[in-house]
């Protein structure tokens, strides 16, 4: 009972009065709520058939915090020292590796989530689980 009384479901009960209600008050509640972790966005498409997927892209822009909004990230090293990541395009770069397939016409690609610094083609950065350079070849956007 606690939980239902507080800002986010008192915005929504606000939506659902029958006065006239401002859109920009209303999103800029809903956006709010989904960036301190108060509401989650449920949202349903079909990628096979193309069905809601206008409208998820339209969400994730409206509703979910850019980076810039975000805190800084704590991580570790490869000594496994704490380490505070930035999240701007300034600092270093620190980005995480989540997948790697090998394709048969394209060679290996690598899928990866950058937190701070930028990605740059054709250039060098350290694997800090080997800590050894690696060669960064083509970066393709999914």
């Amino acid at each position: 009972m606690g939980r239902a009384s507080g800002p986010p479901f008192a915005l929504a009960a606000r939506a659902a009065d029958a006065q006239r209600r401002v859109p920009e008050e209303l999103l800029h509640g809903l956006h709010a709520g989904v960036k301190n972790g108060s509401l989650i966005p449920v949202l349903c498409a079909a990628a096979s058939r193309l069905i809601g997927i206008p409208l998820l892209l339209d969400a994730i822009v409206t509703y979910l915090p850019a980076p810039s909004e975000r805190p800084d990230v704590h991580a570790r090293d490869a000594k496994q020292n704490d380490v505070v990541v930035a999240t701007s395009a300034d600092a270093p770069l620190a980005a995480l590796v989540f997948k790697t397939v090998a394709d048969p016409y394209v060679g290996k690609l690598s899928y990866f989530r950058v937190y701070g610094g930028t990605f740059r083609s054709d250039s060098q950065v350290v694997n800090a689980t080997r800590g050894k350079p690696e060669r960064v070849g083509q970066i393709y956007f999914v």
